[in-house]
């Protein structure tokens, strides 16, 4: 996704555990995509993702460099993106979106609204989420895989609800994919989606 700040400078959205692996990488970085290839700009900030205490959001800001942003648009639906905005209850069993870099556009439901304690394997250790919400694509189709990390689910309207991070097979073998409500992200990094 594209954001701005409050000043109005324009970002890439992604994850910690993609631009900054896993806390490591250093501010002012040249981050490129893809698998780092074309330089699409530089680490600018991040939220450090704790591996005691749990956490509410795996992202990181690319401050974007010489490039053309056209970020209303989203490939998932019809139309542009009308904002963010929160969770509800009745968002339980809603059929969402997103667009990854592996799978491409897919559409699933939203299967779970609030996971606790959601343990992540990454290559420094296990970190704990809170608020996690979960969608699956059902027995017959993955909604993500590896490499769709940083995705913006949106549901059927437009409006972006949460920040894909992680996934994974079940013990029947169905995907399950994660994500984080979007202002969980949004709020701590100071920024909005860019929508004009």
């Amino acid at each position: 996704a594209c954001v701005r700040d409050h000043a109005g400078v324009l970002y890439a959205l992604t994850n910690n555990h993609v631009a900054a692996n896993e806390n490591q990488t250093p501010i002012g970085t040249v981050i490129g995509q893809p698998f780092g290839t074309s330089p699409i700009g530089v680490l600018a900030r991040f939220l450090p993702i704790s591996f005691i205490a749990p956490n509410l959001a795996d992202a990181a800001l690319v401050r974007v460099v010489a490039a053309v942003a056209y970020p209303p648009y989203n490939a998932a639906f019809v139309g542009n993106l009308l904002g963010a905005r929160a969770l509800a209850p009745d968002d339980l069993n809603r059929e969402v979106r997103k667009v990854g870099r592996t799978t491409g556009v897919r559409i699933g439901k939203i299967s779970v609204l609030e996971i606790d304690g959601l343990n992540v394997g990454y290559d420094t250790g296990i970190a704990r989420f809170n608020n996690a919400v979960e969608c699956s694509g059902g027995p017959e189709s993955d909604f993500s895989a590896p490499g769709d990390s940083g995705s913006i689910i949106v549901d059927e309207d437009g409006w972006a609800i949460s920040h894909l991070f992680a996934g994974g097979r079940d013990q029947t073998g169905e995907d399950r994919t994660y994500s984080l409500p979007l202002f969980d992200t949004l709020d701590p990094l100071g920024v909005r989606l860019a929508l004009t």
